[in-house]
């Protein structure tokens, strides 16, 4: 019995392929293995890149770095500076005055010349007999070229000034000591001022 009517008699129909159907699967199973293989390969760079890359490094600056700080304005003190003001106090001393011993200068060793300088008619004679009187040796007398003296001053040669100091010792009212380089050696000289009153009687 032929095929066809075998077939025909058991009612069997063979299948029909479709054409669309079997290029579709196709196309399916293509895909699904360039998916898989995009995939491990995305996986297997993905590894290496993990493994192999270089980790970021900070990049230090080898010199001078420059550190940019936020800068708070700056508010000048005008708190007043105490300058230390050192006050120097000046204190003056009067001078001393200088006591000379006079042990040894007897009036009897002192040569005197009297000048009136006062104006006083005979006052040089009077002081002169008075100074003699205590023992002072008289050179002479004499008047001023002037009346104008109010101290009484003794002139003395350098060296005798104990001399002129016992004189002065002698005489009431003001005296005044001059050292002149123009009376004699050996002598001092008195001249008697207004202010002279006496001679101080031994």
């Amino acid at each position: 019995m032929p095929r066809q009517t075998i077939r025909a008699y058991f009612g069997f129909q063979p299948p029909r392929h479709r054409r669309g159907h079997g290029s579709r699967s196709i196309w399916v199973v293509s895909g699904t293995a360039i998916i898989v293989v995009l995939l491990g390969l995305a996986f297997t760079l993905l590894h290496h890149n993990s493994k192999g890359s270089p980790t970021p490094s900070t990049l230090s600056l080898s010199g001078s770095s420059t550190t940019l700080a936020a800068s708070s304005p700056t508010t000048s003190s005008s708190t007043p500076r105490h300058t230390a003001t050192s006050t120097s106090t000046t204190t003056t001393t009067a001078p001393t005055a200088t006591t000379t011993t006079l042990a040894g200068v007897s009036p009897s060793s002192v040569l005197v010349e009297v000048v009136n300088g006062s104006g006083t008619s005979g006052q040089a004679s009077s002081v002169s007999t008075a100074l003699q009187a205590d023992g002072f040796r008289v050179n002479g007398t004499a008047n001023a070229s002037s009346y104008s003296f109010t101290s009484s001053v003794i002139d003395y040669p350098p060296g005798l000034l104990a001399s002129a100091q016992t004189l002065a010792r002698y005489i009431n009212g003001s005296v005044v000591f001059h050292e002149s380089s123009t009376i004699p050696s050996g002598e001092i000289q008195l001249t008697t001022g207004s202010s002279f009153t006496s001679v101080v009687s031994s």
